[in-house]
């Protein structure tokens, strides 16, 4: 079995740090993909 990779470090974007998502974001996520004004513009 290998072991999972490492996350890559956050990324500074202006006033924005970009990063991987967590198991905590779950639930916002699934809030925001969820939302038809948001979800028409995705993918």
């Amino acid at each position: 079995m290998t072991s999972p990779r490492p996350l890559p470090p956050p990324v500074p974007v202006g006033p924005v740090r970009l990063r991987a998502l967590r198991e905590a974001d779950l639930p916002d996520f699934l809030a925001y993909r969820s939302d038809l004004e948001v979800a028409r513009f995705q993918g």
